[in-house]
């Protein structure tokens, strides 16, 4: 048996112990012997010096009144050999106690190695540029906390220490939540959360929770980083991609972007599916290459944009959903859309002015065949007067 044992009768005198016990204690036979008083062996204890520093009749009182307790007590010592034992007494019904004394020393290094990792490791986070906390998770209290979190939380420096973190939230179904995933995943990276500081200011908070232990209590250790800035900007991007999203939706020319290698469709506006007659997809992750009326023609003007230069205003024709085909300006030139090689083409419907053009060609066509038309009839008008009539100078001889 590894462990020393130990039984005091109701006398205050050893019943029984073990051989262990007495090596624990560094003893000799003639000190310990079964039916020993038991006040001689704490006396002798106190005067060697086995029990630290201090009155040695005092020392030796207050581990006797220890013994005779009708209460469990859990005890260290250092030996004089600089072993740690732990004594565990339990008092025993018809009185006297039963005593276990293990040899703890290994644990306590063990320990100490531990606390001053942990403290190395506290020391790292006091220094650390995020917002980082200890948090105990059988209270929720605050264990520690770095200056950065601190500030973050709008706190005087120190009186985060045992406040309650719930109060952070600005949604308890938010911390409910996050506890509840936490408590099924063991640990949260970069969840985006709503907090508050100190006197209620809301902000934005990047959190990652993880389980750790802290002086052999469970805890959980939580970093935060503040991203309001970040939402902020966020929040203006997508105001502003909404402002483009309803300029770019209400153009009168019809806009579209396709991926470059694949041709694949990935943003068309109304008018764009309007000339082409598209389904509600607007052609979405598909190609377009039957909405072209001559292939020949495509591959020239689409080949020119993948190439990398800007075609601008070329007349083309067109096809719709349906087989008509139509005219169209367009124009096209490369970008990048969401980090791939895209084309940007717009097109307007000239269908009704190509008309016009050929109404106003065959008007002029025709207007030049009438102006043709009266010249020789005059010319010809001419020459018949020239031949019936007579010449000047005949009409001044009759």
């Amino acid at each position: 048996m590894s462990d020393g044992l130990f039984i005091i009768d109701p006398d205050m005198r050893f019943a029984l112990f073990n051989e262990r016990y007495r090596q624990q204690i560094g003893v000799s036979e003639d000190v310990l012997y079964e039916n020993s008083s038991v006040a001689d062996l704490a006396n002798h204890l106190a005067t060697s010096g086995a029990w630290g520093p201090g009155d040695p009749d005092e020392l030796a009182e207050k581990r006797l009144a220890a013994l005779a307790s009708d209460q469990v007590i859990v005890s260290e010592t250092v030996t004089a050999g600089g072993r740690t034992v732990e004594t565990r007494k339990t008092p025993l019904d018809a009185g006297g106690c039963v005593g276990v004394v293990s040899d703890i020393s290994d644990r306590k290094r063990v320990e100490a190695v531990l606390r001053e990792s942990e403290q190395r490791l506290l020391s790292m986070f006091e220094r650390s540029p995020v917002s980082v906390a200890l948090i105990n998770a059988d209270d929720t209290t605050v264990a520690f906390a770095n200056a950065r979190f601190d500030e973050l939380l709008g706190i005087e420096r120190g009186d985060l220490i045992g406040q309650r973190t719930p109060q952070f939230f600005v949604d308890g179904e938010d911390r409910k939540a996050l506890m509840a995933d936490f408590d099924s995943t063991g640990s949260i990276y970069d969840r985006e959360i709503r907090l508050q500081r100190a006197d209620g200011t809301p902000f934005w908070g990047l959190v990652t929770l993880l389980p750790f232990e802290s002086e052999g209590r469970p805890a959980r250790l939580v970093w935060i980083y503040d991203i309001t800035e970040n939402k902020r900007a966020e929040e203006a991007i997508r105001q502003s991609q909404e402002q483009l999203n309803a300029i770019l939706e209400s153009s009168p020319a019809g806009i579209a972007v396709t991926l470059r290698d694949s041709g694949k469709t990935v943003y068309a506006n109304a008018e764009f599916a309007k000339q082409l007659q598209l389904g509600e997809d607007r052609n979405l992750g598909k190609d377009l290459q039957a909405y072209w009326a001559d292939p020949n023609e495509r591959d020239r003007v689409i080949g020119r944009a993948r190439e990398g230069a800007v075609v601008e205003d070329v007349e083309v024709l067109r096809r719709r959903s349906d087989g008509s085909e139509f005219w169209a300006l367009m124009s096209s030139l490369p970008i990048v859309y969401n980090g791939q090689k895209a084309l940007l083409s717009w097109t307007y419907d000239i269908t009704e002015r190509k008309k016009a053009e050929v109404e106003i060609q065959e008007t002029k066509e025709r207007l030049e065949g009438a102006y043709d038309l009266i010249t020789s009839s005059i010319q010809y008008a001419s020459r018949i007067q020239r031949a019936l009539l007579p010449s000047d100078g005949v009409l001044r001889d009759v």
